[in-house]
């Protein structure tokens, strides 16, 4: 292996298979995993003085979420020039200039012996049509799997509060990607995390069925989803003031295979403030990727996407 990284080590085998991806057979790298290792060092470059003691063998066996963190932060560092620092035991990044603190977590598949899991990817040969198989997108699973973080995530956040890690006027974000989800980059019209956060159900088109024109369209309103065994996990979390505490969320779909698809680092980023939040942000605070705005009007609310 000619390639040596700063990071990753060829001497230990990781208990993540997307760790040990990285090493190539026998040693020997392709130029795509050369490349890869490339982008993950000089991340780390950036990103090392900040990493907590368990970073490095950590990222062993929890491999994409170690690297959303360090992507994360260099997007911030890259677009901003924010200064930042980090703790072993409080939340994951910590934004002097803003205040702020940010919480990051990857959403998964959860455990495929739950009926509410997300399926794993069907694997086929594009050679052999026999293995071709067509089916739904498990929209509502993917959705259960980004509010599942969001709750987990905010548990642990009201116990930093509690403790003093966090100031009560401190902003506070979650920072969740969805990478590791099976089928969750086959989005059409709005970001699937926005229905994990808002009562957005499906999207509705009526027509004439005389002459066949649109009459009405639009997304109906669905505060819930429920689950296998009929229980209902809401929908509501931006909708009212119960997680105040919670300034707003940052979504990414974004993983170190495909980095090369970046236009610009965190360009696939997406935040989205909570309206009813009581430590509020710069909605473009990131500085690239997208933002959402949320206007509230009577029993109705429109979301309007912008470029920061």
């Amino acid at each position: 292996m000619d390639y040596k990284s700063d990071l990753l080590d060829s001497e230990i085998i990781g208990e993540d298979s997307e760790y040990n991806d990285l090493f190539g057979e026998a040693g020997i790298l392709s130029d795509h995993q050369e490349h890869v290792r490339k982008f993950i060092d000089l991340l780390w470059s950036n990103y090392k003085h900040l990493a907590d003691l368990k970073f490095r063998t950590q990222i062993r066996s929890k491999f994409h979420s170690c690297y959303f963190e360090m992507y994360l932060a260099n997007c911030l560092l890259a677009n901003k020039a924010y200064t930042l620092s980090s703790s072993d035991f409080g939340p994951d990044i910590f934004i002097k200039e803003l205040d702020t603190w940010i919480e990051c977590v990857s959403a998964t598949n959860g455990d495929p012996n739950n009926p509410d899991s997300v399926p794993e990817d069907i694997c086929y040969d594009p050679n052999d049509s026999s293995t071709w198989k067509a089916e739904d997108v498990p929209d509502k699973k993917i959705i259960l799997r980004y509010t599942n973080s969001f709750f987990e995530k905010q548990k642990k956040i009201v116990g930093y509060i509690n403790s003093g890690q966090i100031k009560r006027d401190q902003p506070v974000i979650i920072a969740i990607s969805g990478a590791k989800v099976s089928s969750a980059r086959t989005e059409q019209g709005y970001p699937r995390i926005l229905g994990a956060l808002f009562p957005i159900g499906d999207r509705y088109i009526t027509y004439d069925k005389n002459t066949m024109e649109v009459v009405k369209e639009g997304i109906r309103y669905s505060d819930a989803i429920k689950k296998n065994n009929e229980s209902l996990v809401d929908k509501l979390a931006f909708a009212s003031a119960k997680y105040d505490f919670i300034t707003g969320v940052i979504f990414s779909l974004h993983d170190v295979w495909n980095h090369e698809c970046l236009s610009k680092l965190g360009a696939d980023l997406i935040y989205i403030p909570n309206p009813f939040a009581k430590n509020l942000l710069p909605a473009n605070f990131l500085g690239v990727g997208r933002y959402c705005e949320i206007c509230f009007q009577e029993n109705e609310f429109e979301i309007i996407t912008h470029t920061c």
